[in-house]
């Protein structure tokens, strides 16, 4: 997984090509400088925690892949916790994609570094025993084709479909990537 100083630098990179984004990072950037490498992960750090999210995109389709989360009863993008055997961020990315979607890994190809970072509230979860916390989400943009027969992964999600970027969910997280992507891809 990524270091401490390498998350600093992955930051400094996103702030760089991201300007107007000063807020968002400056709580990750907050975060990150009060705690060593391991704590930046772990689950059990309830002021926050480093998640890894894929933004998955189909440009012919000009579409987004989102799954229903269980738990928040929300379309959002494949994503969840940076595990200890990830490699870094982007593997823990890929991996929640694959677990999430039931495609496979070399469905996707990355398409640049962070796309976004959002750092956001997780409510308490009693089910988990788990007190109201940060996700301080870093998210990858991968491409993949829409004609690929998805299989829900009921263990981790309610549904999964793709969503034409005009319907996407209002939430801004979402439609800040979206519009990202669309000056990327210049649709």
């Amino acid at each position: 997984m990524n270091t401490k100083e390498e998350v600093l630098e992955l930051l400094a990179q996103y702030e760089q090509q991201y300007k107007d984004e000063h807020e968002n990072v400056a709580a990750i950037k907050q975060f990150v400088a009060a705690f060593d490498t391991g704590y930046l992960y772990t689950r059990h750090n309830f002021t926050g925690h480093i998640t890894a999210s894929a933004f998955i995109y189909d440009p012919n389709a000009n579409a987004f892949l989102l799954i229903e989360h269980k738990t928040l009863n929300r379309w959002l993008q494949p994503g969840g916790h940076v595990e200890t055997t990830d490699a870094d961020i982007l593997a823990a990315a890929l991996r929640e994609a694959v677990e999430e979607t039931s495609l496979p890994a070399d469905a996707f190809k990355p398409l640049s570094t962070i796309i976004d970072i959002d750092s956001h509230p997780i409510p308490a979860n009693d089910r988990k025993q788990e007190p109201a916390h940060v996700h301080h989400d870093i998210r990858y943009l991968f491409t993949c084709n829409s004609q690929m027969d998805i299989v829900v992964q009921e263990e981790h999600v309610s549904s999964c479909r793709w969503i034409h970027v005009d319907e996407l969910p209002e939430e801004e997280s979402i439609q800040r990537v979206a519009r990202k992507v669309q000056q990327l891809f210049q649709k």
